[in-house]
């Protein structure tokens, strides 16, 4: 990331306090995102299912209302004759499909009532049915209204326009248009239908991808120690006799690690490689302390120069960087002795493969600096035994030797890693089960419309039956009409 003038500049930031949950954008870019923070795109995104959900529950009633037009021929021919005009048809039937949007807007909120808790436990969520909100039921109405009002429309026309003498007379009352706009929205429904389980498979595909990607550490079998700044002092004698445990195969101290476990931003430094120190020049990195250990710890490949030795007073003074470092600082050929700067001057003697710590949903790989550990807060144990238990008890022992008043702070990296994508586990399953709703009412109309169109050709194939001489082992091929 470049760094301009202007963004040098303290930099204060007004926001609707409406907005934070949802619209906090641009707060995050500065490094104040939290775990808890939305994001309006998804909400917009489940909106858009929603939407197409309620569309396909509409073209089902159309369908079925059009495609069951010849059931209801005779009642509308006797209607118009005893003086029913079509503007009154027009009303009942306006009545008739406004009636069902009523009754699926109760059995809808029975549902919801029903399922919330499910729901809740899904997506992590405390959601509640606003009673209590001035405007929640009057907009209830009015949707119910308009959806029942959109979905009748069209059917209320289209039957209303019966001529009397031929739905009297069981004359063929059905409309080419009609069946071509029929067999148009079915075409509809199944197109939706395919792009929403294409969706929900990119997504599934799309989690496994970020889960199962190689991340360029080690985060299985390594448990954190918090609270170590209070013992500083003692740090490198904790570490030695947690060193000593069978079961710990390795242990550094830092401040940092290679993935956020509280949700936390980074913090955040200018680089500039030495001799380059304009402003412009500038890029942001991270900046954190480690010790020797740290990269056998967890795993980082050292892809040029050398680890840090505690015997090497220059070190103190030395940098290992990642890729993106270079990268990003414009250093080309054998990094090795080359100088970068913070404000302090640090000469590159390591250089380690990138690496993500932060959740692929952001940028991945950051430019990272890492110097000799000078203020330990953290200690990171790598373990050799799956019987965790016993050596959480033998950790917890030396722990308590060192500080018996303060009680263990530990937690498991790969379990921090797993909560940097469980929002997107839950939006994933969210939205499956949303795609499996919009598949589930476009597959019942069909169903219902394929079952409509079955029982009409069955009656014409009676009617073929017992109007044409038929052989009379025929019945042995056809039981069903014989």
């Amino acid at each position: 990331m470049k760094i301009s003038p202007e963004m040098m500049q303290s930099t204060v930031l007004l926001q609707n306090a409406l907005d934070m949950h949802l619209r906090s954008k641009n707060v995050s870019e500065y490094g104040m995102a939290t775990q808890y923070q939305g994001d309006i795109k998804m909400v917009w995104i489940f909106a858009g299912i929603a939407f197409f959900i309620l569309l396909i529950a509409c073209i089902n009633f159309i369908n079925l209302s059009t495609a069951n037009a010849a059931t209801r021929a005779k009642e509308i021919g006797i209607r118009k004759t005893i003086g029913s005009n079509r503007k009154t048809l027009i009303i009942q039937f306006m009545t008739e499909a406004i009636c069902y949007s009523l009754i699926s807007l109760l059995i809808g909120l029975l549902l919801a009532f029903l399922l919330l808790p499910l729901f809740n436990n899904l997506a992590n969520k405390a959601l509640f049915i606003p009673w209590t909100v001035w405007y929640f039921v009057p907009s209830l109405i009015l949707s119910m209204l308009i959806i029942g009002i959109l979905a009748g429309l069209y059917p209320a026309f289209y039957l209303s326009g019966f001529q009397p003498i031929n739905a009297l007379k069981s004359k063929s009352v059905t409309n080419p248009k009609s069946s071509l706009l029929r067999n148009g929205l079915v075409i509809f429904q199944f197109a939706t239908s395919i792009i929403l389980i294409i969706s929900a498979l990119i997504a599934n595909q799309q989690i496994s991808f970020m889960l199962n990607k190689d991340i360029g550490f080690d985060k299985d079998q390594v448990i954190v120690l918090r609270g170590v700044t209070g013992i500083a002092s003692q740090a490198k004698e904790l570490k030695n006799e947690l060193k000593a445990i069978p079961t710990v195969r390795d242990v550094s101290i830092g401040d940092y690690l290679p993935v956020q476990l509280d949700g936390a931003k980074r913090n955040g430094n200018l680089f500039w490689a030495k001799g380059k120190e304009d402003l412009e020049l500038g890029e942001g990195g991270q900046f954190w302390n480690i010790d020797e250990s740290y990269l056998s710890t967890f795993g980082l490949k050292l892809i040029a120069g050398r680890n840090f030795d505690p015997h090497i007073a220059s070190d103190s003074t030395g940098a290992i960087v990642n890729k993106r470092m270079l990268a990003d600082l414009g250093i080309k050929g054998n990094p090795i002795g080359t100088q970068i700067t913070n404000g302090r001057t640090w000469t590159i003697i390591g250089v380690v493969d990138n690496f993500i710590f932060e959740s692929m949903k952001d940028e991945g790989y950051y430019p990272v600096c890492m110097t000799l550990a000078n203020s330990p807060s953290m200690l990171s144990i790598k373990t050799k035994s799956t019987d965790m238990s016993k050596t959480l008890a033998d950790i917890n022992t030396v722990w308590n030797k060192f500080s018996p008043n303060q009680k263990i702070d530990y937690n498991f990296l790969d379990a921090g890693f797993a909560d940097l994508y469980q929002d997107v586990q839950r939006t994933k399953n969210i939205f499956s089960c949303f795609a499996f709703v919009a598949i589930f009412v476009a597959a019942l109309g069909l169903f219902g419309l394929a079952t409509y169109v079955t029982q009409q050709r069955t009656k014409k194939l009676v009617s073929v039956r017992f109007s044409v001489p038929v052989p009379s082992d025929y019945s042995n091929y056809s039981p069903e009409i014989s």
